[in-house]
């Protein structure tokens, strides 16, 4: 399967972005961690995983298998995260405490998996409706 233009260019976006929030990890507080690190590639790549998915026959084949590699490479994020610098960045009232769990199990790993699942199918499906719309098969 080939991926179009706009598949490329939101794949460098993605990577970029990641590569970029890797260096400027230590300098995050934690939301800006959550929107830069959790929050913006999953729907990149979940757009990505959405748009390739509709193209092909095994689209319930390929999008969980994306949305795994999805999670690996976010839990591998995850694990190389300076949470102490990071919560240290963040300015907090008296009145409130931010913190991370450390202590990843696997409901988080699968939580992880479903959010990525279930936007890549969200996605594909509207494409699904769209193109048969614009076909004149709806």
């Amino acid at each position: 399967m080939k991926l179009t233009k706009l598949e490329l260019i939101m794949i460098l976006i993605l990577v970029a972005e990641l590569t970029v929030c890797l260096i400027i990890m230590e300098h995050l507080t934690i939301f800006q961690y959550m929107i830069f690190v959790q929050i913006i590639p999953s729907f990149i790549a979940a757009i990505v995983i959405g748009k390739v998915s509709a193209r092909s026959k095994y689209k319930w084949l390929l999008i969980p298998l994306y949305s795994i590699i999805f999670v690996i490479v976010i839990i591998s994020i995850l694990q190389i995260t300076p949470i102490s610098t990071i919560e240290n960045n963040t300015v907090q009232s008296k009145t409130s405490v931010i913190l991370f769990n450390r202590n990843m199990k696997f409901s988080t790993y699968l939580g992880l998996f479903f959010q990525e699942f279930l936007l890549s199918a969200f996605i594909s499906l509207i494409i699904g409706v769209f193109k048969k719309i614009k076909g004149g098969k709806f």
